[in-house]
Order: structure tokens, then C-alpha cells, then sequence
């Protein structure tokens, strides 16, 4: 009988001790949770007073590079419709050859869709440059050229091509 009662009591004392931790683990667990928002919400705050005003033109420093909006244009691609050619001075700034193509995206938005490639007839000296490698501390013009569907806005954006935060950059363009 002794033994019975002894293990009553140990088995109810067990039960007392797992709900008392749960219930404490759980008040840790919300607070954590608290803790981890504050500091999100600091750390987007100190993220913002860090950032400069956007002036409406590309200028993005990306990894060891620059990407400078010069000018843009419409013209028509292969088949004759309308496209966007956009041209931007890429700057080199890696110790070693480097182009465009292999760490810059820039990328066209109408009507809230990315615009396709265009592809056009007529040599572009800026749309070769895309491809080709430039040596440390140069710079190069480059033209991408992109599909329009109509001509309503078009918004331009440039980021890294190979990027583990959401740094970019944007630019809108009224075409006429």
C-alpha cells in the first residue's frame, strides 16, 4: 500500500512539474516573438534613415559595379513593333574583367508585367556592349531594348543579377 501511495504522489508531482514548465515556456515563446518584432520594426527603421531620397533616375551601385540611366528612345523591333531601347553607362568597379550581363538585371515593367526582350535589325554598337567583358575602372554604354504593348509608362528596374536582399533601384519613363 505504502509503495502504491508513493507512486501516486510522484506521478502527480511529474504532472505538476510538466504543466508549471509548459506554461513558462510558453510565456517565453510570446515573449521572444515580442522581442523579435521590436527589433525587425528597429532595424527596418534604421535601414530607412540609411537610404538616400530617390531621384526618379537609375544610379545603382551594385556589387563592384554602376549602372547610370543616359537616355532612351522608341523604335520598332524585327517585326515592326514598337519597343523601348534603353540605354545606361555600366561601370566597372571589380579588380578584374567583368560585364554587364554576369551581374546586373535591368528589367522593364508596363502595366504592372515585365516587358519581353525585343529584338531588333539594325546594328547597335550599345546593344553589343551587353555582352562584352570590360576591364577594371571603365565604363561602357549599353542599350537593352524591350517589347512594348502600348505606349502607356514603363517602369525601369535594376538590382543585382545574383542578390540576397531586395536593393534596387527603379525609374519611370513616359514614352511619347
Amino acid at each position: 500500500m505504502k509503495k502504491r501511495l508513493l507512486t501516486v504522489l510522484l506521478v502527480a508531482s511529474m504532472c505538476l512539474c510538466l504543466t508549471a514548465c509548459g506554461g513558462s515556456s510558453d510565456d517565453k515563446k510570446d515573449n521572444k516573438k515580442t522581442e523579435d518584432t521590436d527589433a525587425k520594426k528597429d532595424d527596418k527603421k534604421d535601414d530607412k534613415k540609411d537610404e538616400e531620397p530617390d531621384d526618379g533616375i537609375i544610379n545603382f551601385d551594385g556589387k563592384d559595379y554602376n549602372v547610370t540611366y543616359s537616355r532612351h528612345e522608341v523604335g520598332t523591333d524585327y517585326e515592326g513593333n514598337p519597343c523601348l531601347f534603353y540605354y545606361y553607362n555600366f561601370t566597372n568597379n571589380k579588380s578584374e574583367a567583368s560585364s554587364v550581363m554576369a551581374v546586373a538585371m535591368i528589367k522593364a515593367f508596363q502595366n504592372g508585367v515585365q516587358c519581353d526582350s525585343a529584338y531588333i535589325l539594325e546594328e547597335n554598337e550599345a546593344i553589343n556592349n551587353y555582352m562584352k567583358e570590360i576591364q577594371p575602372g571603365t565604363s561602357l554604354e549599353i542599350c537593352q531594348t524591350f517589347k512594348l504593348a502600348d505606349m502607356s509608362e514603363v517602369t525601369i528596374e535594376a538590382s543585382d543579377f545574383v542578390s540576397f536582399d531586395d536593393k534596387k533601384d527603379t525609374q519611370i519613363i513616359t514614352l511619347q
